[in-house]
């Protein structure tokens, strides 16, 4: 079990683990070794939460178990637990973050909800975006990656997305997905699959306009 304080050591360590990396190319043990104890309810040994001088929570906020570094801000009503957030990340109104790292400057404006996920230094999402974290059938997270498939052990894990991603309004991410640093993900898109570097990924949909039809009384 780590500490409050062990983990506000090991910042600087992971941080920078991140923007070497990427988060495409993580593997299983890279994830045991660097980030595993941060994903499970109960990593903390104190209840108590480490909020730098400079942070700002809202009055309505709630904030448990939690390492909020230098600037780091929490709108209303939103909940964080379990998570680091990295010197400048923002979580935007009504938010919920659990489990989670949120590297340098991330940005989830309204309405979000990650679980036990990564999040690279500059990335951005729109409102209302959703990590999913559990399968159907309770099983082990297929971690998806360019090298395959690897089993996290967990049945809760979420997404690990690169630095400077920016993802629309309204998606939806499974779990055990990747995304590569620099992508776009277009509104409203359910991710389903693993993405590589510098991609962007378009919702294909049909717009049909037809006439309108009688008109209403004014």
């Amino acid at each position: 079990m780590l500490s409050v304080e062990a983990l506000a050591t090991a910042g600087d360590e992971i941080a920078a683990f991140l923007k070497g990396n990427g988060a495409a190319a993580l593997s299983a043990f890279d994830i045991e070794r660097y980030v595993g104890a941060l994903l499970e309810d109960g990593s903390f040994s104190s209840a108590d939460s480490f909020i730098h001088s400079t942070a700002k929570v809202h009055p309505t906020a709630i904030v448990s178990r939690s390492i909020l570094l230098a600037g780091a801000e929490v709108h209303e009503f939103a909940s964080i637990r379990n998570t680091i957030m990295f010197p400048s990340a923002r979580v935007g109104h009504a938010g919920e973050i659990a489990r989670s790292i949120l590297g340098p400057g991330v940005s989830l404006p309204r309405f979000n909800y990650v679980g036990s996920s990564i999040l690279g230094a500059g990335v951005r999402f729109g409102g209302c975006v959703s990590v999913a974290t559990r399968r159907f059938d309770d099983g082990s997270v297929l971690l998806q990656s360019g090298s395959g498939h690897h089993s996290t052990g967990r049945t809760k894990f979420g997404a690990i997305v690169g630095e400077h991603t920016i993802v629309g309004f309204g998606v939806h991410i499974n779990p055990g997905i990747t995304i590569g640093r620099r992508c776009l993900i277009s509104p409203l898109v359910d991710l389903r699959v693993s993405i590589e570097d510098d991609q962007i990924v378009l919702l294909g949909q049909n717009v049909h306009v037809r006439p309108r039809l009688g008109r209403f009384q004014s």
